[in-house]
């Protein structure tokens, strides 16, 4: 296959060097959705892009500022629930390495996974935190 232009399909789009999936899911839907669109929607509410936007920026920015940055492995221990996707997102939006856990390993199993990742921090929640403690 040749990556000539004049073979390439009219909507083709030409991927850049580096992605960050952040900014692909997040800042290249605000350019084509409303930011009152909904991304999530769940028993307790909705949160419209515009809102996750700002949710993941602000942990963006309080993970740099705790120190996690490009490269950094981190633990994300959390069920099924939009804190997960905030943090997930804000993480990959700095370059760091989110290393999913399972929310029902052990704590044997938590130290193997922290070990083998090379993990400096983890986010979790209150009610499945022990494990990591």
């Amino acid at each position: 296959m040749t990556t000539d232009d004049a073979t390439l399909p009219d909507d083709y789009r030409v991927m850049p060097n580096q992605v960050n999936i952040c900014r692909e899911v997040i800042d290249k839907t605000l350019e084509n959705v409303s930011s009152n669109s909904l991304a999530f929607v769940w028993d307790g509410g909705s949160l419209s892009y515009g809102d996750l936007g700002a949710r993941v920026k602000r942990a963006a920015a309080g993970f740099l500022a705790h120190g996690i940055e490009q490269g950094t492995p981190v633990v994300v221990r959390m069920s099924n629930c939009v804190e997960f996707a905030v943090a997930f997102l804000a993480l990959t939006r700095i370059g760091a390495l989110p290393v999913l856990q399972n929310s029902l390993l052990g704590e044997e199993e938590v130290a193997y996974v922290i070990e083998h990742a090379g993990a400096r921090a983890a986010v979790t929640l209150d009610a499945i935190a022990e494990p990591l403690r």
